[in-house]
């Protein structure tokens, strides 16, 4: 989608999906509200240059402003919103190195800046929510937000890098436990029946990461037609 086309962050749900792509595989889960309205205000801070923190706190006075007709900011929108800004350099630094030097990230259409950043923050630094949802949310996204070709590469990104950050949760679990092999062997098994418990949730988000083990030539140039289509608004 254009970013002329991107919606406000106060527009309801009702008119928010009179306004953007039918999404494939609907979902109406409060954390997946959250993390649209999140999107919203990453991409809105991104586009009129204003911190995004900022554009936040003026938002929730404007909810708390009886006058004013401005719908509720979730907590989890607070929480990923104030999250990404506060380790932006280590997400961009992440999301750059599945990215060509020929598509960097600051050329990537601003939505999918927006979605990819999002969803990064949620698999290195919010543990709460497994990998394998951050992939499948993140790719469910760019599905309504961004182009067709979209979807393809934000899930080749997001799923190599949700096997770093699988190892990653693993070694801090087992470093926060100070301990010893059975306590190890505890971490592993309950990632993996979070992980297992996610693909039971998500059995009808299958198909959305079929498309996997994409190379960095590969990447490319789905970027590169991704970008194409952004310009040109289709």
């Amino acid at each position: 989608m254009t970013e002329k086309d991107h919606k406000s962050v106060d527009t309801s749900d009702a008119q928010e999906s009179a306004n953007v792509r039918e999404p494939n595989y609907k979902r109406h889960g409060a954390r997946y509200r959250a993390r649209r309205r999140a999107v919203d205000l990453l991409f809105e801070a991104e586009q009129r240059g204003v911190d995004v923190v900022k554009l936040l706190e003026e938002r929730l006075e404007m909810v708390r402003n009886p006058d004013l007709d401005v719908n509720p900011i979730a907590e989890y929108t607070e929480q990923i919103v104030r999250g990404v800004a506060a380790e932006i350099i280590g997400i961009d630094s992440t999301i750059s190195s599945y990215l060509t030097e020929e598509w960097p990230l600051r050329r990537l259409p601003a939505v999918d800046r927006a979605i990819l950043r999002l969803s990064t923050w949620e698999l290195f630094y919010n543990s709460d929510v497994p990998p394998r949802v951050a992939v499948v949310e993140g790719v469910e996204l760019a599905s309504e937000y961004s182009t067709d070709v979209a979807a393809p590469y934000i899930n080749a990104v997001l799923d190599a890098e949700a096997k770093i950050a699988d190892q990653a949760r693993l070694a801090a679990a087992a470093v926060s436990t100070s301990v010893g092999e059975s306590q190890f062997d505890e971490a592993i098994q309950a990632q993996a029946a979070a992980n297992e418990e996610a693909d039971k949730a998500l059995v009808d988000s299958d198909e959305m990461a079929k498309i996997t083990g994409l190379d960095m030539s590969d990447i490319a140039k789905l970027v590169a037609e991704d970008v194409a289509k952004s310009e040109n608004g289709s």
